[in-house]
């Protein structure tokens, strides 16, 4: 997991940026691997409510991505085209 620090120019508080990798893996701690938020935020030098907050944003990005999924169900001659249409190639 690789965190990416900013540069502040006056000197001041610098804000951290994550990346989207940093961020999944924090959230897999708690998700996956059986670690509390508290728990998982200790042993990164986080604060909970960043790890709570991209947890909260991975579930509902998944929950909207299946939502669309189930909405948009196509009838069977648009699939039969589609495969009809497609070409096989024998390289495996």
């Amino acid at each position: 997991m690789s965190k990416s620090n900013g540069s502040s120019k006056s000197g001041g508080r610098v804000r951290r940026s994550f990346s989207e990798e940093f961020k999944r893996d924090a959230v897999s701690l708690v998700t996956e691997q059986g670690y509390s938020l508290a728990e998982a935020a200790r042993s990164l030098g986080l604060h909970q409510n960043l790890i709570r907050n991209w947890r909260l944003k991975f579930v509902s990005k998944k929950r909207s991505r299946r939502v669309s999924m189930k909405m948009k169900k196509p009838n069977s001659s648009d699939c039969v085209k589609r495969i009809a249409s497609c070409e096989w190639s024998e390289t495996f």
